[in-house]
Formats: structure tokens, sequence, C-alpha cells
């Protein structure tokens, strides 16, 4: 009866300790639920990598969780009551303790429930975290360094800068508007560690903006410090050309109207810079300074403007002086040469010419001299705005010296070709050389006598200050003025050379050999031939004037030769490059001749030109080499066509003869096919060693072999023919079948 009696009780006591627990917690939820009652924490706002509470809400979670697991243990380990009443009357139980327990639903729905009014109750606490990360968010995420680190990696304006700290600055005014502690009715936050930790991210991101204005700040009034000095130096700067002047004066004015107006508003703008970096940071001493120099710079500059312009009309005025006394010198000088130059019109004797150019020289080198002082001059009236000088009697006496020093220059040109061609080495002249320059000459001085003759009429109406004495029309040429006494020396002098051109065309001939030599001294009646001694001179003086028409045949005839022997040379050069060409036939690996229509050309042509010079009356010197080429090219040409002839017939039998069968029915075509099969492929390989059409096709036996084989095939296609029409006579369908 007592084991029923203890169960009952030991059951009694089980449901009251659960229902004790049930109450418990559902004392612990309304307590939860009631602001009144809730327990009120202390929670600090800490701002470690990002914003959060300590303890967090999880911790604080975590222990209303953990104060439902201990009241859930209450009871488990209550000694039985068996041991209680008697315990020597009662068997011992493992595990000696009461069994108490409650189910795992009613213990999953305790956690649900609490957790529930845990969330209810903690709504407030979660919003206030949230929107505090959201808040700063932006200040804290890593991007913001890395966009900072960017930012500051580039020069910016000012204005950049500024915007940037602005950008923090906000920041910096939600931190100063929070208070230490929010109250909350489960919590109260302390929020002192939070704030601390955003004011030094704020200003450490603040001071490194501000670092780098005040770098740029103060590299910035030192260039405004140099413009200043640089405006200075150039200024004060001494003058050494009138170019230099106004291009200083040009600049001056330039500062005045831009460049002082650019440095008043960067002025006014680092010092609004100045006055924002104060309330940021510390300024160093130097840069306050430096700013200061900065703005009295701009008011020291205007002293010095004054000094500018009043070193700027005082070098003017020298400039213009020394324009005005180089201007009277030149003139001076100009009028003085003028009486010198009219030794010019004594320059007429052709064995002065040397000391006339050294004269004319001196001249020219003088009207170089006047020219660059000219150009100077204009050079200066243009940056002074004064009208261009013209300087007329400078124009005058070049176009009365230079013209004249030229015609001196080519006479002498002239001269030295005559005494080179007369008297030099007879073999060196070249005829076309000789004829060409000889003409060019003849043409140069009939132009500049053209030219004198209409600048002197000229002259003589306009009464120019520079001209030639003397008149045109006078019959005496010794009376004409000087140019044009020249001009009709030389010109008779070319004229009188053409004797002397006609006898280098002739004679100065490289076709010309010993032969012709010999032919020409014979009509002279003494020997022509030239020696080292030989000269035009000699040669004009021997007087051959009526022998010059049959020299000059023989000269004709002695190109024509050469012509010919040129052109034989050139075609046995053409077959040096004239090959055969190979291409394999079919799949059997033999090669064949092909392009043999390309070679028969060249042939045809080259023949026909043979046999014409063999024909010409000037083969004489070669006629021996033109037959024996002409033997070369009709030996090929027969060569060639027989070995066309061969290779078609070989190529047309080759298949036939490739059968066992055929060749035993045809022994003897058979022999025929492999003696002609033997030369073929022989010549092949000589191709293939050698593609020269003229070393293979003109070698000696190989148009014998050719022909020797062009019989054999003829016999052997006769033996097929007869062969063929006799398997016709056994098979009528052959009869419908061609060869």
């Amino acid at each position: 009866m007592w084991p029923k009696v203890l169960n009952c009780a030991g059951a009694l006591i089980n449901r009251e300790l659960n229902e004790a627990k049930l109450r418990t917690i559902r004392h612990l939820q309304e307590t939860l639920l009631n602001v009144r009652q809730i327990p009120q924490m202390k929670i600090l706002a800490i701002c470690d990598n990002g914003i959060d509470l300590f303890p967090s809400l999880n911790d604080i979670y975590s222990v209303y969780q953990n104060a439902i697991v201990d009241v859930m243990a209450v009871g488990n380990r209550l000694d039985c009551l068996e041991s209680l009443v008697d315990p020597t009357s009662f068997e011992p139980k493992s595990p000696p303790y009461l069994r108490v327990g409650i189910a795992d639903r009613c213990v999953q729905e305790a956690h649900d429930q609490v957790q529930e009014a845990l969330t209810m109750a903690f709504q407030p606490l979660t919003e206030y975290l949230s929107e505090f990360q959201a808040r700063f968010a932006g200040l804290l995420c890593p991007s913001t360094k890395e966009g900072l680190d960017e930012f500051l990696s580039e020069p910016r304006t000012f204005d950049d800068y500024i915007a940037k700290i602005d950008e923090f600055q906000r920041y910096k005014e939600m931190i100063r508007a929070m208070v230490q502690k929010e109250y909350f009715p489960m919590a109260i936050v302390n929020q002192s560690d939070a704030i601390g930790c955003l004011r030094k991210i704020v200003e450490r991101y603040i001071d490194r903006v501000a670092s780098h204005i005040a770098i740029e700040h103060r590299r910035e009034i030192q260039r405004i410090c140099r413009e200043f000095e640089e405006i200075k130096e150039k200024a004060l700067e001494i003058p050494t050309s009138t170019e230099q002047l106004m291009a200083n004066g040009e600049y001056m004015t330039r500062v005045k109207s831009e460049i002082i107006d650019a440095l008043r508003d960067k002025i006014q703008t680092t010092m609004r810079v100045n006055a924002y970096l104060v309330e940021l940071m510390e300024l160093p001493v130097d840069q306050i300074e430096l700013q200061v120099d900065s703005v009295n710079w701009y008011f020291r500059i205007q002293s010095v403007f004054e000094i500018n312009s009043t070193n700027f009309e005082q070098y003017k005025f020298s400039f213009e002086e020394k324009l005005q006394e180089v201007t009277k010198q030149l003139n001076e000088k100009m009028e003085e040469m003028i009486p010198h130059i009219a030794i010019i019109n004594d320059m007429t004797e052709t064995e002065k010419f040397r000391d006339y150019i050294v004269v004319l020289h001196g001249y020219i080198d003088q009207i170089f001299v006047f020219e660059d002082y000219v150009k100077w001059i204009n050079k200066e009236e243009v940056l002074f705005k004064f009208p261009k000088s013209q300087y007329m009697v400078l124009e005058a006496i070049k176009s009365f010296v230079v013209p004249f020093y030229k015609l001196i220059r080519l006479c002498m040109r002239w001269l030295r070709y005559y005494n080179v061609w007369m008297d030099g080495p007879f073999e060196y002249l070249e005829p076309h050389f000789v004829e060409s320059k000889t003409d060019e000459f003849l043409k140069e001085f009939q132009k500049t006598q053209k030219y004198y003759r209409n600048r002197i009429k000229a002259d003589m109406l306009e009464n120019t200050l520079c001209k030639f004495k003397g008149q045109t029309e006078d019959p005496d040429p010794e009376k004409h003025p000087c140019p044009l006494k020249l001009c009709a020396r030389m010109s008779q002098s070319i004229k009188d050379f053409h004797l002397g051109v006609y006898v280098v065309k002739i004679m100065c001939n490289s076709a010309l050999k010993d032969r012709h030599w010999d032919e020409m001294s014979e009509i002279a009646g003494f020997d022509l031939t030239p020696d080292a001694g030989t000269t035009l001179r000699k040669i004009i003086n021997y007087k051959l004037e009526k022998d010059l028409d049959k020299f000059e045949i023989i000269s004709i005839g002695a190109n024509k030769e050469l012509a010919l022997q040129q052109s034989l040379q050139a075609m046995i050069a053409e077959w040096e490059n004239i090959v055969f060409k190979l291409s394999a036939f079919k799949d059997t690996g033999i090669n064949i001749l092909t392009g043999l229509d390309e070679i028969q050309a060249v042939l045809d042509d080259h023949i026909m030109k043979t046999l014409a010079m063999r024909g010409s009356a000037f083969v004489k010197p070669c006629e021996k080499e033109v037959k024996e080429w002409y033997q070369t090219l009709t030996r090929v040409n027969r060569t060639v066509e027989q070995w066309g002839k061969v290779q078609g017939s070989w190529l047309y039998l080759l298949p036939i003869f490739s059968s066992k069968d055929i060749v035993a029915q045809m022994p003897n075509e058979g022999r025929m096919f492999q003696q002609v099969d033997k030369t073929y492929r022989m010549y092949m390989r000589t191709v293939e060693t050698n593609r020269s059409v003229i070393g293979v096709a003109a070698a000696k036996g190989v148009q014998e072999a050719m022909e020797q084989s062009n019989e054999l095939l003829e016999e052997i296609t006769n033996g097929v023919n007869e062969y063929l029409e006799k398997k016709r006579l056994y098979f009528p369908r052959f009869f419908f079948l061609s060869n």
C-alpha cells in the first residue's frame, strides 16, 4: 500500500512544482511588458568598429532566457519520498531523486513567450540603436576613409577642400547635439564613450583635410609672391634693344590691365582660406607672415609701376635717337659708294676678269652690309610704329652691281669651260655634255644681253641714279655699254666654238676603234689617232673642215656597229635568265616540261633579230659572233621543238606500255619505248640539275637524241595503231572508239 501512497504523493509534488514554475514565468513575462515594473538596466553605447551597446541586446536576451532554464531546473534533485519515510523498508532507487519534470513543449512555449515579451519591451532600445547607427553610417563606413585618401591624392581647389570639411562638420554638429545619457523604461544608455569616439574620428578626418589645405595655401601664397617678384624684376629690367623695350612695355600693360587683377583675386581667396584655417588649426607664424607679405606686395607694386613708366619713356627716347643716327650714317655711306661703282663702265677686258671679280665682290659685301642696316632700321620702325623707310638708292646700287657681278661670273665660267675643252685631254671630252653646255651658255648670254638692252633703254628714259655709259644704237660695238659689249663678245666666242662642238661630236666617240681612226687618217693624209698630247685646239688647227662630213659618216657607222654589238650582247645576256619550267605529272612523281610556248616565242623573236643583224651593213666587225649565235639559236629551236614532240608522244604512250600484258603482245614496240623512256628521263634529270635553256638545249647530242626518239616514237605509234586495228576485228565495238 505504501508504494501507491508515495507514488501519488510524488505526482502531486511534481504537479505543484510545475505549476509554480509556469506561474513564475508568466510573472516574468508580465513584468517585462509592464513599463512600471520592468527592471531598468545601465547600458553603455560604444563605438568599436561600429556603433553598438554594451552589454548587447543579444546578451540581455540571453540573461532572461537563462533565467527560464534555471526556473525549469528547480526540484530536479529532490530526495525521493521513500528515503524520507523509512529508507530501510524500500529498495534504493537509481537515481535516488524524486521524479520532477515538465514537457519539452511547455518549456519551448515558455522561451518563445519570454522572447516575444523581450522583443516588445526592448523595441524602443532597438529602434534607438538602429537610428544611431544609420546617422553615423557614412562616417564609420570603410569607404569613407578610402574616398578621403583618393580625394587627397590629387591637388584640389580650395572650394573643394572646404566642401569636404563641411561634410565632416555636419557630423560634428550632430555629435555636439547628442546628450550624455538616453533614458528608456528598460535601460539608461550612457553615450559618453560613443560620443568621444565619434568626435575623435571626425576631428581626425577634418585635421587631414585641413593639413592639405594649409600646404596648398602656403604654396599658393609662395606662387603669388614669386609672381610679384617676377613682375618687379621685369619692370626694373634694363632693355638692351628696342624689341626688348617694346616687349617689356606690352608685358607691363598686360600686367596692369589683367595680371594684377588676377593676383588681387588670388590674394583675396588665400585670405578667405587663411581665416577658415585659423578656425580649424593653429597656423605656423611664418605662414601668417607670408600671407601678410602677399598683401603688402599688392600695395608695394604700385611704386614699381611708376618707376617702370619713367624708365620706359627714357629708354624709348634713347633708342629713337639711335635709329635716327644709324639712318643718317646709312644714307651717307650709300652716297659715298655711288662714285666708286662707276668704275664698272670700264670693266671690258677679258684678261682682267679675276681683278674685276675681286672689286665686285667687295661691292657685293658692302651691299649686304647695307641690307642688314635696312633690315634693322625697318624692324625698329615697325616696333616704334613709324612708317617703313624705302631706300631707293640702295635698290639702284643693287640693280647696277649685282646683275653685272653675275655677268662677269658667267663670262669666267664660259672661259673656264672653253679653255678646258680646247686645251685639256682630248679623250676626256664628252660630246653630249660639250654640246648641251655650249647651248646653255649661248642662251644665257642672249638672255642677259636682252635684259641689259631693255634695262639701259629704260635707264635713259627715267634718268636713274646708276646707269651704264654708251649708246645701244651706235654702229660701233666698242661704243656700246659695257654689259652689251661683254655679251656680244662672249656670244661670238660661243658661235666660233661651234666648229669645236662638231669636231668633238664626231671624234670624241667611244665607238671609234683603231680601224676607224685608220680610215679617217687615210682621208686626212696623216695620222689622226689621238695620243696623250692631243687636244681639241690641235685638231681644229689641222684645218679639216672639208673632210668633216666624211669623218661624220665613219663616226655614225661606228655608232651603229657598236649598237649592233650591244644588241647582240643583250640577247645573249637575256638567255642567262631563261630557264625550263618543271611540274609533276599527275601522281607519277615524274617531272615534265611546261611553258615551252613562252620559250618558243622568245626564240622566234631572237632568230628574226639575228637574221636582221646578219643582213646589216654594219655586221662586219662581229660577223663571226652573229653567225655563231644564229646557229646556237636555231639548234635550241630545233631541240625544243623535238623535245616537245617527244614529251607529248611519251605522255600518250606511257599508260599503254605500263601494262605488262600489252608489252607482252607488242614486244618490239615495248623495247623501243623503253629506249625512248630511258632517253627522256635521262635528259629530264639533266634539266632538274641545270634549268638553263641555252645550256641544255644547245648542248651537243641533245637535238640528235630527241630526233632519234621521235623516229622511234613514230614506229611505236604505228605499231600500236596496227595492234588496235587487229583488236577491232575481234571486238567490233572498238570501231566506235578512237585510238
